[in-house]
């Protein structure tokens, strides 16, 4: 173990600080240490991260007497004087960065994977290695978990100018551009181990430089600002009428996969009336209180499936509309004074519970475990998660029902 440090009997080089406190490190520690590094240094490594290099070496430095990262910090900083020392890590070379230690990993390969670079490059966080590269102009993804420096890359230059003049035009006009909005067809036959999407950042990156920033499938100019939720918030509230395919294409313009955000927009601000349409308000009259004690003739407890509403025989007159689930979901959720709608995700199958909003429900977890409760069912996973889903509760059996079994019994 290392020792407290006495200015009276030490020998400056041999003496390393680490939490405010001198240490003296035995000479032959100090030798051993300085040929571990140096070994490193031979096989490549130029940027250590002290904390990465001590725990990978952890045995050897409790041999050398090293408590700590911070405690190799200071000894590196005393034995190496040429080195370029930073908080967390260090440099052997100054002309070294993270980026050219990176660059120099692509000078016998065409593309690397992350595993590839963190192995050559051992003491730096895979972390920070995909930060560098999603920064960097030279280095690009190819696919998940693949890259290739921009060297690499065959450019179509006419589809390429023609790209970059859609972007300028489109992004001066309305602000941002989707990359779903325009192909690259030319430039996929030239690169086929490309996606699509790849090529498109590759792009504008590339003929564009510093100009644009990229934001899932959105392109805006760097500096700004893009919401997708307030973008597809607006779309919905300037419409009399939206598709539910409309909104399925709108998400795809944001991201590259569809997680129904844009539906659950539409099911806070727009009716849905069937499962392919949402009305504006505007194009609907509901008689609140006429439906709302209609529903109180389904409602036997403070918590029902949505589907128990079996018959809409004694729900008011609807001008232009028939009454359905769809529309008694929307009805619930916004309109209703009495009662409310919820499920645990936004869903097209008509799956979620009605309940009083007079109980004061905390959230759906709170109406499932009264649901529960009501029908005095075995509090165990199994059972309850089949009553929730069997019963329309919920679209499938999830981790959830252990949270829930965890109210009902408290």
């Amino acid at each position: 173990m290392p020792f407290k440090f006495e200015t009276s009997n030490f020998s400056e080089n041999m003496a390393a600080s680490n939490e405010d406190k001198l240490y003296l490190i035995s000479e032959p520690n100090i030798v051993a240490l300085t040929e571990l590094i140096n070994s490193s240094y031979l096989n490549g490594v130029r940027v250590m991260y002290y904390e990465i290099f001590y725990n990978k070496n952890y045995d050897i430095m409790q041999n050398l007497e090293i408590s700590s990262p911070l405690h190799l910090k200071s000894v590196i900083s005393k034995l190496f004087n040429n080195w370029i020392i930073h908080k967390t890590y260090c440099l052997a070379e100054k002309h070294i960065t993270i980026e050219t230690e990176i660059m120099r990993c692509f000078n016998d390969n065409e593309s690397v994977t992350l595993s590839y670079l963190t192995n050559k490059l051992p003491y730096i966080p895979s972390k920070e290695i995909e930060r560098v590269i999603f920064k960097s102009r030279h280095v690009y993804q190819v696919s998940t978990n693949k890259y290739i420096h921009i060297k690499e890359v065959k450019f179509d230059e006419k589809e390429c100018h023609h790209i970059c003049s859609l972007v300028e035009h489109t992004i001066d006009n309305n602000g941002f551009i989707s990359l779903s909005s325009f192909s690259v067809t030319a430039n996929e036959e030239l690169n086929p181990e490309f996606t699509g999407k790849s090529l498109k950042i590759i792009i504008i990156s590339h003929y564009l430089p510093d100009k644009y920033a990229i934001d899932g499938n959105i392109v805006y100019l760097k500096g700004g600002k893009f919401n997708a939720h307030n973008f597809i918030k607006d779309y919905c509230l300037a419409r009399k009428t939206i598709a539910f395919e409309e909104l399925h294409q709108l998400e795809l313009e944001f991201s590259e996969n569809c997680h129904n955000h844009a539906l659950e927009i539409a099911d806070n601000y727009m009716v849905r009336i069937n499962f392919a349409l949402f009305v504006a308000d505007s194009e609907i009259q509901f008689d609140i209180d006429a439906t709302d004690r209609a529903i109180s003739l389904f409602m036997r407890k403070d918590v029902i499936p949505l589907q128990e509403v079996s018959s809409f025989v004694s729900f008011p007159f609807l001008k232009n509309h028939t009454w359905n689930w769809f529309l008694l979901e929307s009805f619930c959720r916004r309109f209703s004074k009495l009662f409310s709608y919820e499920c645990l995700a936004i869903n097209s199958c008509n799956v979620g519970a009605i309940y009083k909003k007079s109980a004061g429900f905390e959230s759906y977890h709170h109406v499932l475990a009264q649901a529960v409760l009501d029908d005095d069912i075995t509090l165990d996973i199994a059972t309850v998660g089949d009553f929730l889903f069997e019963n329309k509760y919920i679209a499938q059996r999830t981790k959830s029902i252990s949270k829930i079994i965890e109210l009902a019994r408290a």
